[in-house]
């Protein structure tokens, strides 16, 4: 059986196993005693067998009177239900304590996936959907706090009580020990053998059809409006049903894997427990062994019975849980855009002039595309050597026809992508050094608005005061916010106080402000704007930007008259830079974009 290929990869078994030894390592102290707490209350509750084999040897014991054999009973009963009742205390105490193991192990994988996730070039998540990361940050994590939060404990219960009842079964009695493990050990060999041999990849299988679903989903849930508007609803409609078919086909699979190596195991021990006693009858016949013994030894091989099926029933969510890890380790495989440190060097970057060129709160730092190209998923090129140089301060406006590059630039200014060839370099320094990220702020036309309230949208990622929030906001003039009920507590978003687009895009636009970066690029920025709306907000941001390296991507042209340069692209390539009086007396590219502007205008 075979499932759709992830386009993010997959971590090795080796390579989790190593990162949860690490986790383990980390936590070594809380390990040792769970262990410790797991292991006393299993040997508690193990107890039992060996007291009710000394009953029946005590019973049948005639060379004791029967007050002595009465009040041996009576400490035998006393002391195993002292045992019962410490082992349920312990197993407490345990449980809690693995599951708080757990959870700090879960938080620690979960920042550190979602933090590598964000650093990851989007066109490598692009490139296999959205739905593939979601689905490892959402439903993945999911499986491994279903197991942290619920089976790990009772997993570990089972295994410490299944080690402790072959040592009990051990101390009783090596033969019968002996004959149990002979009997018993075809049966288990091969089934476990098969399961584990088959079981991974089915499971690995089945994790990518439910993030291939999620995937799809996710797509048309997106695109509903589009899919409605050209009725292909129904069309669409059996792809979705299709991607859930090969799920349900990869969770029987799965299923099927664990219906074969529950009967092996079942053989198994009814095996064991038929060795035991056909050996024990034979040795206590012999009076090589008492009866007691022999019970003894046969409770305990079915007290095996309770853990084994509990580990049994356990095998999905940690097999489902040991895919999501390989899939969550995968995720921070991935190189990301921004992996520079302090000691890195600047890769082409001249030095900086001066000693804050990179400092997050410069005024403005300056811009050098140094031979770039780039094309999304290592395809055809989408900007071929492009060579720009930015003053710190300018303000430049790109323009071209669609499909020209101008985003694309955008966003490998930004560090959003990284060039295939050349460098990009803000303030001296490779825009992948952490600083230099830090400094630089993208404005697109797509913009996000969180449901929180909307002090936390505009100060997002900041400490930024009420009066900078409200300042922010006043700068582009959106003085609609005086005007909710809560003023900046006012929750917005989905299942809030809902924002009309331009509103949104305001709140995008306020956070660039509060922000306070070194460079804007702002990509279509007041698309969304109505155009006397678009004109007012660009005057309050030339107010804001002032002074700070601002790049704007624009299609329309009404803003490029007030750039400092404006910077031509065609078919991916930088054509024509220079200002807008120059650049219309030269009859080149750009003129003809304005004539053709101002005709249809």
């Amino acid at each position: 059986m075979s499932g759709q290929a992830s386009v993010l990869p997959n971590a090795t078994p080796r390579r989790s196993r190593s990162r949860v030894k690490k986790l383990l390592a980390d936590r070594r102290r809380a390990v040792v005693l769970v262990v410790a707490l797991t292991a006393i209350a299993s040997a508690a509750s193990f107890v039992g067998p060996a007291l009710i084999g000394a009953v029946v040897d005590t019973a049948t014991d005639t060379a004791a009177t029967s007050d002595a054999r009465r009040t041996t009973v009576l400490l035998i009963a006393i002391g195993y239900t002292a045992l019962t009742i410490a082992a349920g205390l312990i197993s407490y105490v345990g449980t809690v304590r693995a599951a708080s193991l757990g959870e700090s192990a879960l938080a620690e994988v979960r920042t550190e996936v979602f933090d590598h996730a964000l650093a990851i070039d989007t066109t490598t998540v692009e490139q296999g959907g959205v739905g593939d990361l979601v689905a490892r940050l959402t439903a993945d994590v999911d499986a491994l706090a279903t197991v942290i939060r619920q089976t790990l404990p009772i997993t570990l219960f089972s295994v410490a009580q299944l080690l402790i009842g072959a040592v009990f079964l051990v101390l009783i009695d090596v033969r019968l020990a002996l004959a149990g493990v002979a009997a018993g050990t075809p049966a288990a060999a091969l089934g476990v053998w098969w399961y584990a041999r088959h079981a991974p990849g089915r499971y690995r299988v089945e994790r990518e059809r439910l993030a291939g679903l999620s995937s799809l989903l996710l797509q048309l849930y997106r695109g509903r409006m589009t899919v409605l508007a050209h009725r292909a609803d129904e069309s669409l409609r059996t792809r979705a049903v299709a991607a859930g078919s090969g799920l349900v086909e990869a969770e029987l699979w799965t299923t099927a894997a664990r219906n074969r190596l529950r009967p092996a195991i079942n053989l198994s021990l009814g095996a064991a427990l038929a060795g035991v006693v056909v050996v024990g009858a034979n040795l206590a016949d012999e009076g090589a062994v008492s009866v007691g013994a022999v019970i003894a030894a046969a409770l305990y091989v079915l007290r095996l019975f309770g853990p084994i099926g509990v580990v049994m029933e356990q095998l999905d969510e940690i097999q489902q849980a040991t895919a999501a890890m390989a899939r969550l380790v995968g995720v921070t495989e991935v190189p990301t855009v921004r992996g520079l440190t302090e000691a890195d060097p600047p890769h082409g970057c001249r030095e900086p002039q001066h000693p804050n060129a990179a400092d997050p709160d410069l005024s403005g730092a300056d811009i050098a595309v140094s031979d770039v190209t780039f094309g999304y998923l290592h395809d055809v090129p989408v900007l071929i050597d492009a060579q720009l140089t930015i003053d710190a301060g300018e303000h430049i406006v790109v323009v071209g026809p669609s499909g020209a590059g101008k985003s694309t630039l955008a966003k490998l200014i930004a560090g959003v992508h990284v060039p295939d060839s050349g460098r990009v370099c803000v303030g001296g320094r490779s825009v992948d050094h952490p600083e230099v990220a830090a400094s630089v702020a993208l404005l697109t036309q797509e913009v996000h608005v969180f449901r929180r309230s909307l002090r936390d949208n505009v100060a997002l990622g900041i400490e930024a005061a009420d009066a900078a929030i409200e300042a922010a906001l006043a700068t582009i003039g959106a003085q609609w916010w005086t005007r909710l009920s809560d003023g900046l507590d006012t929750a917005i978003g989905d299942g809030a106080h809902e924002l009309t687009a331009p509103q949104a895009q305001q709140v995008a636009l306020a956070r660039v402000v509060c922000a306070n970066p070194a460079v804007v690029v702002l990509d279509e920025a007041t698309a969304d704007l109505d155009p006397f709306a678009a004109a007012e907000t660009e005057a309050h941001l030339k107010t804001a930007l002032s002074g700070r390296t601002v790049v704007t991507i624009a299609h329309r042209l009404d803003v490029t008259a007030r750039a400092d340069r404006i910077v031509v692209m065609d078919r991916g390539r930088i054509v024509e830079v220079g200002p807008h009086d120059v650049l219309v007396d030269d009859a080149g590219v750009y003129a003809d974009l304005w004539r053709r502007w101002t005709v249809a205008r």
